[in-house]
């Protein structure tokens, strides 16, 4: 018998800690298995923020170890599917790691990107392939993650890169990408998903001058038409547009746009000067 889903509000409310007060760790433990998918990211995502109660004002220990524990529960399922996470990266110290025939779904790809900056942060491979569509996306995740120093221009021209690349890109380059002026994520496959990922990176980025976008999938239709047109990747690039200290270039050019998209965007650049929007 299927279990039926639980959601909550997203992203989770401060003050929802005093609910969980209320429960037992069984009980706690119970309710956060049948979490949605949505609601679960954003507990377990954050695990190592909640750690130290950063996260919740109020947060209880009962709390911290249930978040823990599904957290190990995650890593335990990736490990099924994968192979054992720790010994891959940590034994192994392997140079090359190809996950993309195992069926990798968004939850793996955040949790894989917490994993490679906290328990793994020593041991990553150079290259990881997490998807494939037409062709391997291949990421030099130690470039990424600054092993070569004072990384300024990252060109992932064509690498075949989707959803759950471009989302592993967006949250190591916020911890790692402060030096970066130039990004060209041209040619792939990234789609609105992708697209609001790389939003939450363009609104925090302080050093970040340019950005190549084109020739994806932004609202989620590929270049033959195919697909279902979703604005949420622009709107939370568009959104991202107008908080950015350090962008000056964006370029999105053959993504199927619609006219309020387009709109939408150059709203967001609205009186930047000397700001070059390729549409």
């Amino acid at each position: 018998m299927k279990t039926a889903c639980v959601s909550l509000p997203t992203p989770i409310p401060v003050g929802a800690a005093c609910v969980f007060n209320m429960l037992s760790a069984d009980t706690l433990g119970a309710l956060l298995i049948r979490l949605s998918a949505p609601s679960l990211i954003a507990l377990a995502a954050t695990a190592h923020s909640i750690r130290d109660g950063s996260f919740y004002e109020d947060g209880t220990q009962v709390l911290q170890q249930a978040v823990r524990d599904v957290r190990t529960r995650r890593i335990q399922e990736l490990q099924r599917r994968v192979g054992t996470v720790v010994d891959v990266f940590g034994q192994l110290q392997v140079d090359h790691c190809d996950w993309s025939r195992h069926g990798l779904n968004m939850q793996d790809a955040l949790l894989i990107s917490s994993l490679c900056m906290n328990e793994l942060r020593d041991k990553v491979p150079a290259v990881l392939i997490l998807e494939m569509k037409s062709k391997p996306a291949v990421l030099p995740i130690r470039k990424l993650m600054g092993y070569q120093q004072h990384l300024q221009q990252l060109d992932l021209h064509g690498r075949g890169i989707g959803p759950l690349s471009a989302t592993v890109i967006a949250k190591l380059l916020k911890f790692y990408g402060t030096s970066l002026t130039s990004l060209d994520l041209s040619s792939n496959m990234i789609d609105n998903i992708g697209g609001q990922a790389l939003g939450e990176l363009l609104a925090i980025t302080a050093s970040l001058t340019q950005l190549d976008l084109s020739i994806n999938e932004l609202c989620g239709v590929d270049w033959q038409g195919n697909g279902t047109y979703c604005a949420d990747g622009i709107k939370a690039i568009a959104d991202a547009l107008g908080v950015s200290t350090s962008l000056t270039s964006l370029d999105v050019r053959y993504n199927n746009l619609d006219k309020k998209s387009e709109t939408r965007l150059k709203k967001g650049v609205k009186g930047k000067r000397g700001f070059e929007l390729k549409l």
